[in-house]
């Protein structure tokens, strides 16, 4: 499946997408992306599941991360990149705000601004690869 197939909605999100798949690959994960939510996937301990644009009522995430860490059956992380045209006002912030919480209540959410994304994408795949449990900061090179 290529990226540019409507995977991602903004140069932001295919830049994080890129280098998230890079990184992963770099520390021998695999990366599954699935485009559809009845697609079938099987996590084992060194698969990634990478869902962008994933419908959670009554939003829709940048990505949905899914992978099966040691400890329990299966575990989500949530990735939202922040443009700048739609989350720099003081109103988008507390929204965002909101929505997060409420996120929360399905998986844990890393947010990345978009001047962070366009100069350190590399180290905000890292940063959510250490936050999978999938690298520690001496693998981070």
């Amino acid at each position: 499946m290529e990226i540019g197939d409507g995977m991602c909605e903004s140069p932001i999100e295919e830049m994080f997408l890129l280098s998230f798949l890079s990184r992963a690959g770099d520390l021998e994960q695999e990366c599954v992306l699935v485009k559809e939510t009845d697609e079938y996937f099987i996590l084992d301990n060194n698969t990634i599941a990478v869902m962008p644009q994933f419908p959670i009522w009554p939003y829709r995430v940048d990505f949905m991360l899914c992978w099966k860490p040691p400890d329990k059956e299966i575990d989500f992380l949530i990735v939202e990149c922040d443009g700048q045209e739609f989350h720099s006002s003081a109103n988008n912030s507390e929204k965002d705000a909101f929505r997060d919480r409420e996120l929360r209540k399905v998986a844990n959410v890393v947010r990345f601004p978009g001047p962070r994304l366009w100069k350190h994408s590399r180290d905000c795949a890292s940063e959510v690869l250490r936050l999978m449990g999938k690298c520690d900061a001496k693998q981070d090179n």
